[in-house]
């Protein structure tokens, strides 16, 4: 799984833009547990998967020591008129909202 991630990574830094404008999604249990070992610091920002209790609401930060961006917190969530369950994220602060979708810093 590894060498599939630093290939698609090296894909991506032969793309315009680059690594510096692309983000890192992944499970913190996948990287607790050595599953996936990938170098984050490339990337321009750490998006985690951490779900807490999923209940459709958030309810706990990522246990990590990495520097997230963004927190997707549950599938559980719900959108008026829409029957089925969606994944809902958040990014951590408005400076960060800023960086990744407004471009400023």
């Amino acid at each position: 799984m590894n060498e599939g991630i630093e290939v698609f990574s090296r894909g991506i830094k032969k793309s315009e833009g680059g690594l510096k404008n692309s983000w890192v999604f992944y499970a913190t249990r996948l990287v607790r547990y050595g599953i996936i070992k990938i170098k984050v610091d490339k990337f321009k920002a750490i998006w985690i998967a951490a779900y807490g209790r999923n209940t459709g609401s958030w309810d706990a930060s990522p246990e990590t020591s990495l520097s997230y961006k963004m927190q997707q917190f549950t599938d559980q969530g719900t959108v008026p008129g829409y029957s089925g369950n969606v994944d809902l994220n958040m990014v951590n602060n408005q400076s960060n909202y800023n960086e990744l979708f407004k471009n400023q810093k």
